[in-house]
């Protein structure tokens, strides 16, 4: 995002700054449980998502929103409980997360860190997402899933067995 690299990991966000990409610089970390940790950033927000249960670490399975305004110091600024998070995404004012056990949920993040769900899509087991332009792709399991963007959220466009 910008200038700067954030990076997920079991321990935590990491801050670097890329202005010299040769050489990237710390700028901070905000630390959690452990857990396994994806992150996505638009503007001033970091999403991730920490999924406890596994080989990751403990039990607790949250999206955090975290603001990155001061790459020094980074602060959470909500919480929400997660089933087992694994990929996510945001385009506009969208987050999306991979939510085994519960499918690909949709949240409207207009008025973030408070973030509403608007859909679920339950009928799938979600590993990862990848929003587009106009297109979101999703990877479940067993299919590579395409939904179209709409005014009221997203729309099943296409499904592609992987089996």
């Amino acid at each position: 995002q910008d200038d700067y690299l954030y990076i997920g990991s079991t321990a935590g966000m990491f801050i670097y700054s890329i202005e010299n990409p040769s050489t990237p610089t710390f700028q901070s970390v905000i630390s959690h449980v452990v857990g396994c940790d994806p992150v996505v950033v638009q503007g001033d927000l970091a999403y991730v998502t920490i999924r406890g249960g596994n080989e990751c670490g403990q039990d607790l399975s949250i999206l955090e929103v975290i603001d990155v305004t001061d790459k020094q110091n980074p602060f959470i600024l909500e919480q929400y409980d997660m089933n087992q998070p694994y990929g996510l995404g945001v385009k506009d004012n969208l987050v999306f997360v991979c939510d085994q056990g519960v499918g690909l949920r949709v949240f409207d993040a207009s008025a973030s860190p408070d973030l509403e769900e608007i859909q679920v899509f339950d009928s799938v087991t979600t590993l990862d997402v990848i929003p587009q332009d106009d297109k979101l792709i999703m990877i479940s399991e067993v299919a590579l899933v395409q939904y179209t963007y709409t005014e009221t959220g997203i729309e099943l466009l296409s499904t592609f067995n992987l089996e």
